[in-house]
This record gives structure tokens, C-alpha cells and sequence, in this order.
């Protein structure tokens, strides 16, 4: 199975056996408990994996019971924490701990919250710093790493986070932080690389400083006695080895520990050819000293001068042994099987053949032999008899191994047995135990079988056992099936931009709300929703988080589009022989005292940054007259050092001044009284609702010129009504060709006729049968006529005459006219515009102290155009200027000619058409205007 594990309350454990006990049948035994720290302790248990989740969601829900409230808590940091901090202080504190810049957020049970803000403000005092080092280890490694750096440094190590592959620790000092971590590093990568090269378990073990014993001494005692690795600190020292062998160094050290006093300890390495025991006993007798043999190494401890004297007897013991005779020497590489006795072969070759060095490789199956070739020829003998009889005895383990299991079979059976999904193997397993503690138990959860091995005769007893335990299994999940309830199915429709990708959002909705229906129409942009309220909830809180997401994206694109653009910076400042001018509207102070100081060259430091907006039209100042000018009107000061640089910072407020509070009621101008309070220095807070604004920070004499001016500024804005006439004046060239004609067709009668006025008939009836007379009478016709010209001029009508009341240096907009749509492609899709012919008017009036009115005037007059690519065009006439009036007076824009074109012709019905006569009845009219657009606009202030 899965493993279910979550950190409590120590005081919490016997609680939490007990509810798993009681509502679950879990053994307390079961439930295994590892000391996280202080405070909490991590249970772990072993369960089937769809198990889990209900099991966990029940602790929590009854821990929360237990515990009070939850609490959020909201701390505003002086510097950023660490993400890896945070992640870990979640897992100390069981709390939910999120880091938004310099604001840190923690949720969770009051306790907890209380315990993480205590850590929180631990670790940002300025006394202490916090740190880690990346590494996974064990509780019994970080345990000795915490000797070893609490005794060398001014560290102590806090918590190992073994999840998170963290080791935390502090100091008040913050290089004996970056002190222990060389000193973790080292240790653990020296750790590591012995564990590459054993196949045993490594472990590390500090040891404090044994007084009398010198460092190296002892490294190279233990290294060489022990085989283990020795690293020396100021403090101690740091073993690392397998088990045994740290045990068996221990106890080297301990035994030295107890014999050194004042006196030294130093190594002999003892020839082969001299047993060592013997020189032991000549040391201790001669030279009255204290041995210790191991492993061909005799170690001495004594006087100093005793054990000079001894290492030279043993140099001049050295020179008396003769050197053996060079033999030749054969090396050969036998052969060996698997889980042959290696060490026994080796034991058994020394005895028998001590000239012949045995080294056994087992992973390559095989052992290499050293030696006179005589002496090689006896040890290959002795191997060959070796392997036949290893040979013989692994034949007869087999067979006693195949005897043994048959044996076993004889003596136990197998029952099959069906059970549900979602069976607890874990419990049966521990039930089967207790009743038939020789049971084996497999659960085959793939097919939902259970086998159980048994001893013969207890398959009776094993059914009734299994019966009860399932039948106790069914009536729980029967007691704890939830009561269904009925399914109230909703449907909701919500608009869906375009930005969000239908088909993903749809593919995520699905995995939060699965049972929900759900479908996008992009082109009309809505959002259908057909499931229950909460999946209905969720999916409506999924696209505000999408629609959020991708507005994000817009606006970092738009702005990455600005960034790109990079515009170029306005200069405030220009300077002329010495001194300089200044023009600025609304910039940043601070920026604006960095143009001024790079303009002469000044080098300056900012204390504290100004961070007012400020508007300043100064002309032909020195650098003295602008720092009076800041220091006076925004409280900052300018200190010279004696190398020329200038450090600005905010004047400091007397700290036994009270602060004062100005309450004034403000009707109209709230924004233009703010601003002037805070160019004066104050803090501002304004409530709209009821036309109050609360100042501070100003002095006395400030406020006595603040009120002055308030009176002024918080008068209502003056309006004025603008009164506007748009005239197309119409110049019109209308040339006129006209005609009078007589035609007399004998045998018929006359027709006579006005390109001017009407035509008269007086001719007989056409008989058709006659039409031969007709053209003949055609050829005789009189024809009489007369032609005249004129031309007239004429004035048009007023196109529009609105009138509109707007507040001084608020715009006032008309538009008379169409709303003509029209389709344009955009990589959204397409998209309707609207074209809009017609009159258009924009006036800005401002109201001067002098009684006159700025006018700031846009008008445009449009008809529309032919199509160009789907898209209108336009016929415009616009203008556009800034003029000065007196209240009453009118301005007048004209001069915005254009001329138009019109040609009609009137034709007599089948004359105008015979050839070459027919002209005659016909009658062409050409009319030209030309058209003169003039805007006539009054402005008069209207007084309150």
C-alpha cells in the first residue's frame, strides 16, 4: 500500500491513534510517530491508496474541531525573505505561508499563525541572520553535523528538512554563517564519496577533542587501525565509516583517551620478518612503556624521550635483519564460482603456503595468487581440492533445500477468497495475524482476491474467520454510504472575451467540474453553463482567473510596445552662463534635482528619494537660489562634505513637536486643493461624502498662507455658455442655356416648345397607315427658334445652431449627424466601426481672472465618400485653432471653400432622337456652386 503521513501536535498523538482506532479499526501499533521537532510530530501509516485521501481529510477535519480558530495574519517585511524560507516555514509551522514582494501572508491555526509570525520577526532582526545549506541527510547525520558546527562555529542549526533537501541555521554573525557551510560542504562531500566506494552503510560520527591526544596522532591511528576516514577540526574530530568499525575506533579512542595524560603517543609500523609481540615486549620491559598491537602496527605511549629511545632501538633492530633472497615470483588468476569462501581459501593458503599472497576478486569470480612458482604449483592443488569439495557441499544444501520445501508443502494449504472493492487488506492482515499468527496473506487487488496459506487443518476456522471479518467490513461501508441527495441542475450564460482560448478553457473547466456541460460561442462571445451551483461557481471563478491571466499578458506586451518605443525625454533644465532656467510640469522632484545637478556637474547623494510631483517655471537662478527654493517649499536639506559632494535628505521634524490636525470643509475643487496642501508639504485625507479634507504636517505659517488661498481655489468653477452657428454659405454660377421653337408641318399643324417652360401640341391625329405623307411632310417643315443665358447668385441655409453650458477647462462636444457602420479585419477577428458624417464641434473654455475667455475651438463638417476596399471614405472640412475673446464676444472661422459641379439635360421625346436634327430637341442646363463654410461661436460666462 501507499503511506499516509501528517505532521500533529506531540500532545495531539494518542488522540489520533485513538480516532483512527475507534472510527477506522486501525491498531494504534500501526501508527508510527518520528519527532519533527520540538513541538510536532510526523505520524506515518500504511494504507491502500484509495484509503488515504478519506482518512486525511477526517484527521484534518477532527484536528480542526480540536484546535481554535484560523487565523490570517498579514506582515509587512523591511526586505524580501526567501522563497526557500518561507517553503520551509510552512512545513515547521503546518501553516500556509505565501511572500508577495515585502508583504508576507500566513494562514492557519492561531497557534501556528502566532509561532510562524514569532520566526518571522526572529529572523528579520537585524542581530540575527538566517541561512541554509542544500543537503539531504538522515536525523543521525544532521544530528552529528549539529555537534560538530555548534562546537567549531557561533551556529546552531535549527531544523533539517529532509523534503525540501534543507538544513536551516542561524548566527548573530553573519561570516560564521558562510563558515559553517564550507564546513557542512566538506564533511558531506567527503561523506558522499564514501558511500560511492562502500557497499555497506556510512556513517559519520563527531567526537569532541580528547585532551592530551594530538590531532594527527590520532587521525593516523584510527585511519590505519580501523580503516575508516579521520577529518580534524579546531574542536574534535569527524569519523566516517561503516558501523563496526566506528564502534571499534571508539573504543581505540576511549582506551587512549584513559592512558594519555601528559605523556605521547606514536606508531611503528613492525617488519614481517619480527613478530610484533615480541618487540611489544621488549619495549614495555626495556624502555617502560605502554603498548597496544593491531594489525602489524604497535602503537606506544610514554615519555617522549622513552619512545625516541625505543624508535632508535628498533632502527638498529632493523639493520640486523637480513635481507631475503630475491626468488622469482609467478602471478595466476584462478577461477571461482559464485559465493565461494574466499576468505577461508585465503586463511587456509596462509597457513598452509605463507609465501604465496591470496587477493580475492568476487565480482569478477575470480582470486589472483603471488609467489615463488614452486610454491604457486602447491597452492593451485590446494584450490582444486577446495572447489571440489565447495562443489559437493553446495549440491547438498540444494538438495536439503528441495527436501525442506517439499516438506512445507505438505504441511500447508491454500484458500482462495473473492472480496469487494476497496478491501482493507491492511486490517485483514493484521486481523489473520492475531487468530492464525502462521498465516500468509496475499491480496491480488488487480482481480479482488485474497489468498491465504495456512497450516492443514485450519480451513474450517479460516472461512468463519474471513465471513466475520467481511461481514463486519460490509456493514460499516453500508453505515458510512452517504444519503443521496437530489441533483439541482442549473443553467447560467456569461460573456466570454475573446482573449481566452475556447477550447483549453474548456478542456480545464472539465477537470474541476467534470460533470458540469459547458459550451463557447467565440463569435457572439458567450459562455453557456448547464451542471450544479457550485460547478457553476467554479467554472465562473475559472474564467475570471483566465480573463485575468491574459489581460496580464496584454498589458506586459503593451507596455513591453512602449518600453520598445522608448520616447525621448523631455529637458527641463538649460543652463546659460552659470545659471539655468527650469519648465516642468508635473515631474518627479527627485528626478528633476538629478537633471539640474548633472546639467553643473554637481555630485549628489540621496538620503531619502523625493517622490513629489512638482510643476516650476523659474528663469536665470544660481544653484544656491534652487536649493533655497526646494529646502523652503518641500523640507529637504542640502550638506556639502569637504570633497564637494552634496547629500539631500528630508528635514527632521522636531520629535517633542505634537502633531497638528486641520479640518476644512472644502464645497467645489477638491483635487486642486489637494494638490496645492501637498506642494506645501501636508498629508491630505479627503471624504468626498461629506465635503470634508483633514490636513497635517504643515506648519503655522504654512497653514496661514493655505488658508488664504483655499477660499480662492475652492470657489465653484465659473461655466460658460457657448452658443455656436455653422453656415454653409453657397456662391452659386447658374449658367442657363434656353430655346423656343416652332416647327410647322404642312398637312398637320405646329408644335411649339420651351427648354424654359411647357410645350404646346396643335397638330392633328397620326394616322400609321399614313406615315409615308408624314415623312414627306417632314421634308417641307418651318422651323423658327430662339436661344437665351442667364446667371444667378444665391445665399444657403444655416446647416446647425447649438447652444451648450460647459465649466471652465471642461470640453463641450456636438455632433449632428450619421452613424455608418462598416466591417475591418483585426487578428482578433472581424470587427464593426462606425464612420460618423455629419457636424462635429469641440470648444475648451477657460475663464481668465481679466474677464476674458480662452477658447480652445475643433469643428468639423463631413459627408461621406465612395467605398475604398470595403472601407468609406470621407468629404471633410474641418478647423481648428486657440483664440481670446471677451465675454460676449464672437469669433468667426470661414474661408473653408469647396466647389460643386452639376450638369442636367431635357430631351423631347422621339424628336431628340433622328439624326442630326435631333439635337435641336434637346436642352442642357450646367449649374456650379461653390461653397464657403463659416462657424460663428459667442461665449458668454454665466455667473453663479
Amino acid at each position: 500500500g501507499d503511506v499516509l503521513e501528517m505532521n500533529v501536535l506531540k500532545d495531539e498523538v494518542k488522540l489520533v491513534k485513538d480516532f483512527l482506532s475507534s472510527f477506522f479499526g486501525i491498531s494504534p501499533d500501526r501508527v508510527q510517530t518520528i519527532d519533527v521537532n520540538e513541538k510536532y510530530s510526523k505520524i506515518v501509516l500504511r494504507l491502500q491508496k484509495e484509503l488515504i485521501d478519506p482518512i486525511k481529510e477526517a484527521l484534518k477535519s477532527f484536528l480542526k474541531v480540536r484546535r481554535t480558530e484560523r487565523k490570517k495574519e498579514i506582515i509587512f517585511l523591511e526586505k524580501e525573505l526567501d522563497p526557500k524560507i518561507v517553503s520551509a516555514m510552512n512545513i515547521m509551522f503546518n501553516v500556509n505561508a505565501k511572500a508577495l514582494g515585502k508583504v508576507l501572508i500566513i494562514e492557519g491555526f492561531k497557534e501556528d499563525v502566532k509561532e510562524a509570525k514569532d520566526f518571522v520577526e526572529e529572523i528579520t532582526k537585524e542581530i540575527v541572520y538566517y541561512g541554509y545549506v542544500e543537503a539531504t541527510v538522515d536525523d543521525a547525520v544532521f544530528s552529528e553535523l549539529k555537534k560538530l558546527i555548534e562546537m567549531e562555529t557561533k551556529v546552531t542549526l535549527t531544523d533539517n528538512l529532509k523534503n525540501l533537501g534543507m538544513i536551516l541555521m542561524k548566527s548573530e554573525e553573519e561570516n560564521e554563517l558562510n563558515r559553517a557551510k564550507t564546513i557542512i560542504t566538506n564533511v558531506l562531500k567527503k561523506f558522499e564519496e564514501m558511500k560511492k566506494k562502500s557497499e555497506k552503510e556510512i556513517l559519520i560520527k563527531f567526537v569532541p577533542k580528547r585532551e592530551g591526544l594530538v590531532g594527527e596522532d590520532v587521525k593516523k591511528i584510527l585511519s590505519l587501525m580501523h580503516n575508516i576516514s579521520v577529518e580534524l577540526t579546531g574542536v574534535g574530530y569527524v569519523l566516517m565509516g561503516e558501523k563496526s568499525s566506528l564502534e571499534e575506533a571508539m573504543k581505540t579512542l576511549d582506551y587512549l583517551s584513559g592512558l594519555i595524560k601528559e605523556e605521547k603517543v606514536d606508531l611503528i609500523k613492525i617488519m614481517p620478518e619480527l613478530k610484533v609481540e615480541n618487540i611489544s615486549s621488549i619495549l614495555q620491559n626495556v624502555f617502560k612503556l605502554k603498548t597496544f598491537v593491531s594489525d602489524g602496527i604497535l602503537v606506544l605511549y610514554g615519555k617522549e624521550e622513552d619512545i625516541e629511545r625505543a624508535k632508535s632501538f628498533y632502527k638498529e633492530l632493523q639493520k640486523l635483519i637480513p635481507k631475503p633472497a630475491i626468488r622469482k615470483e609467478t602471478v595466476k588468476i584462478l577461477n571461482i564460482p559464485t559465493d565461494f569462501p574466499v576468505e577461508d581459501f585465503k586463511n587456509m593458503i596462509n597457513l598452509a603456503v605463507p609465501d604465496v599472497k591470496v587477493v580475492g576478486i568476487p565480482g569478477f569470480s575470480m582470486i589472483v595468487v603471488k609467489g615463488p612458482e614452486e610454491e604457486i604449483d602447491k597452492t593451485e592443488r590446494f584450490f582444486r581440492i577446495t572447489l571440489s569439495k565447495f562443489k559437493e557441499l553446495v549440491k547438498e544444501k540444494k538438495k536439503l533445500e528441495e527436501e525442506k520445501k517439499k516438506e512445507e508443502i505438505k504441511k500447508y494449504v491454500k484458500l482462495t477468497f473473492s472480496v469487494p472493492k476497496k478491501f482493507p487488506f491492511d486490517d485483514f492482515n493484521t486481523f489473520m495475524s492475531v487468530m492464525i499468527p502462521e498465516s500468509k496473506n496475499t491480496y491480488l487487488e488487480s482481480i479482488d482476491l485474497v489468498l491465504v496459506e495456512i497450516p492443514e487443518g485450519f480451513e474450517e476456522v479460516t472461512k468463519e474467520y474471513f465471513d466475520f471479518f467481511l461481514k463486519k467490513f460490509l456493514q460499516k461501508v453500508e453505515e458510512e454510504k452517504p444519503k443521496e441527495e437530489p441533483v439541482v441542475t442549473k443553467r447560467k450564460i456569461l460573456e466570454f472575451p475573446s482573449i481566452v482560448p475556447a477550447d483549453e478553457f474548456v478542456n480545464l473547466s472539465k477537470l474541476f467540474a467534470p460533470s458540469a456541460e459547458i459550451a463557447v460561442f467565440s463569435k457572439l462571445g458567450y459562455l453557456v453553463i448547464i451542471g450544479r451551483e457550485e460547478d457553476i461557481e467554479t467554472v465562473e471563478e475559472l474564467l475570471k482567473l483566465c480573463v485575468d491571466k491574459f489581460r496580464r499578458i496584454e498589458e506586459e506586451k503593451r507596455k513591453i510596445a512602449e518600453k520598445e518605443k522608448k520616447p525621448e525625454k523631455p529637458e527641463y533644465v538649460k543652463v546659460t552662463d552659470g545659471k539655468f532656467s527650469v519648465t516642468a510640469d508635473n515631474v518627479n522632484l527627485g528626478e528633476l534635482i538629478k537633471e539640474v545637478a548633472n546639467k553643473l556637474n554637481i555630485s549628489i547623494v540621496f538620503v531619502n528619494v523625493p517622490t513629489e510631483s512638482v510643476s516650476m517655471r523659474i528663469s536665470n537662478i544660481t544653484w544656491e537660489d534652487f536649493k533655497r527654493i526646494i529646502s523652503k517649499n518641500y523640507g529637504y536639506i542640502f550638506e556639502e562634505d569637504p570633497s564637494g559632494v552634496i547629500t539631500i535628505k528630508k528635514m527632521e521634524r522636531k520629535k517633542t513637536e505634537a502633531v497638528k490636525r486641520y479640518i476644512y470643509r472644502i464645497p467645489h475643487n477638491f483635487d486642486r486643493v489637494k494638490s496645492l496642501i501637498e506642494f506645501y508639504g501636508g498629508t491630505v485625507y479627503v471624504d468626498d461624502m461629506n465635503n470634508l479634507m483633514i490636513v497635517t504636517g504643515i506648519t503655522d505659517e504654512v497653514k496661514k498662507e493655505l488658508d488664504k488661498l483655499i477660499g480662492d481655489v475652492s470657489k465653484p468653477t465659473k461655466q460658460v455658455e457657448i452658443e455656436a452657428k455653422v453656415v454653409d454659405k453657397t456662391l452659386v454660377d447658374d449658367a442657363s442655356k434656353a430655346q423656343d421653337i416652332t416647327i410647322d408641318i404642312p398637312g398637320y399643324g405646329t408644335v411649339k416648345f420651351s427648354t424654359i417652360g411647357s410645350i404646346d401640341f396643335n397638330v392633328g391625329i397620326l394616322d400609321v397607315a399614313n406615315y409615308e405623307k408624314l415623312l414627306e411632310a417632314l421634308t417641307s417643315l418651318v422651323i423658327q427658334g430662339t436661344m437665351s443665358m442667364n446667371k444667378t447668385i444665391s445665399l444657403d441655409e444655416i446647416l446647425a445652431s447649438p447652444k451648450i453650458v460647459t465649466v471652465s477647462g471642461k470640453e463641450a462636444r456636438i455632433l449632428i449627424g450619421d452613424r455608418i457602420p462598416y466591417v475591418v479585419s483585426t487578428p482578433e477577428g472581424p470587427q464593426v466601426m462606425f464612420l460618423e458624417p455629419g457636424i462635429e464641434l469641440k470648444i475648451t473654455p477657460y475663464v481668465r481672472n481679466d474677464g476674458t475667455v480662452e477658447l480652445s475651438i475643433y469643428t468639423k463638417v463631413s459627408n461621406p465618400a465612395n467605398f475604398v476596399g470595403g472601407v468609406p471614405g470621407e468629404n471633410t472640412r474641418e478647423a481648428q485653432t486657440n483664440v481670446i475673446v471677451k465675454d460676449g464676444d464672437t469669433v468667426v472661422i470661414g474661408g473653408l471653400i469647396r466647389e460643386v459641379s452639376n450638369v442636367s439635360e431635357t430631351r423631347f421625346p422621339f424628336l431628340s432622337d433622328i439624326p442630326i436634327i435631333g439635337d435641336l430637341f434637346k436642352y442642357k442646363s450646367e449649374r456650379k456652386e461653390k461653397r464657403n463654410l463659416l462657424i460663428f461661436i459667442t461665449a458668454k460666462v454665466v455667473e453663479f
